[in-house]
């Protein structure tokens, strides 16, 4: 796969957050907030809503991390 130097740091960066995201998700909750109420989702109580979005994030993590850190540079044509 072939990006631009742009797009690789964009993916790596949004990889890392992924990652970040994913490793506060290991003590089996996480939380958000809807109009200034925090809701928190944990493991017990609503496991398909956990569990899928862990499924989602971890998918975005492995398609970042591909194009951000194992993409190459688009082949430059007659330019040496």
């Amino acid at each position: 796969m072939y990006t631009e130097r742009r797009t690789r740091w964009f993916f790596r960066v949004f990889s890392i957050a992924t990652a970040l995201g994913l490793i506060t998700m290991l003590d089996g909750d996480y939380s958000y907030r809807v109009q200034g109420n925090e809701v928190i989702v944990n493991a017990t109580d609503q496991p398909f809503k956990f569990y899928t979005s862990v499924i989602v994030d971890a998918s975005l993590y492995v398609i970042s991390t591909w194009i951000g850190f194992f993409s190459k540079d688009r082949p430059t044509i007659g330019k040496r």
